[in-house]
C-alpha cells in the first residue's frame, strides 16, 4: 500500500509538471503571435509612409510619372498573396532618384517581414484606370511576417500642390 501511494504521488507530480510545461509553452506561443501581429501592422504602416514619400518624389521630379506607375500596376493584384507565397526581395526600400521601378509592386524587405505596394487610380470620373486627373491615387499595402500574419491597408493619397506634399485623405484596414 505504501508503494502504491508513492507511485500515485510520483504520477501526480509528473502530471502537474507536464501541465505546467504545456501552459508555459502555450502562453509563450500566444505572446509570440501577438508580437508578430503587432510587427506586421508596423511593417504595413512603414510601407505606407515609404510609398507616400516615393510617390511625392516621383510626382515632383517626374522620374516615374504617376500615369506610368498606374499603367505598370493595372495588371497587378491588390492582394499580393494571390498565386502563392511571396518571396522576400533584398531590394533597397528607399526610393532612389533615377531608379524608381525597384520600389513599387515588388516585395520589399522591412524589419522581420516585407510589404508589397500596389497603386491604383481612384474614380476620378474619366473612366481610365491608367490616367490620373485629380492628383489622387489609391495605395494598397500588404505586409507579411515570417510567422504567417498578414496585414492589409488601403489609403487614398492626394497630391497637395499648395504645400508640395502628399496627404492621406482616407485610410482603412482591409
Amino acid at each position: 500500500m505504501n508503494r502504491r501511494g508513492s507511485a500515485w504521488l510520483v504520477l501526480l507530480i509528473l502530471v502537474v509538471l507536464v501541465a505546467g510545461v504545456a501552459l508555459t509553452l502555450g502562453s509563450r506561443r500566444g505572446r509570440h503571435e501577438d508580437s508578430s501581429e503587432a510587427e506586421v501592422e508596423r511593417i504595413a504602416e512603414i510601407g505606407l509612409a515609404r510609398v507616400s514619400r516615393a510617390l511625392w518624389i516621383y510626382h515632383e521630379d517626374q522620374t516615374y510619372p504617376w500615369e506610368q506607375i498606374l499603367l505598370d500596376h493595372v495588371s497587378l493584384s491588390t492582394d499580393a498573396q494571390e498565386g502563392g507565397r511571396v518571396e522576400l526581395s533584398s531590394t533597397n526600400a528607399a526610393p532612389l532618384r533615377g531608379d524608381p521601378a525597384h520600389f513599387l509592386g515588388v516585395p520589399v524587405r522591412c524589419g522581420s517581414g516585407a510589404f508589397v505596394a500596389v497603386v491604383r487610380d481612384n474614380d476620378d470620373g474619366d473612366g481610365n484606370a491608367t490616367r490620373d486627373r485629380d492628383g489622387r491615387v489609391i495605395v494598397h499595402i500588404t505586409a507579411f511576417h515570417p510567422l504567417g500574419p498578414r496585414y492589409r491597408i488601403e489609403a487614398l493619397l492626394r497630391f497637395d500642390p499648395g504645400v508640395s506634399s502628399l496627404r492621406v485623405d482616407r485610410r482603412r484596414r482591409l
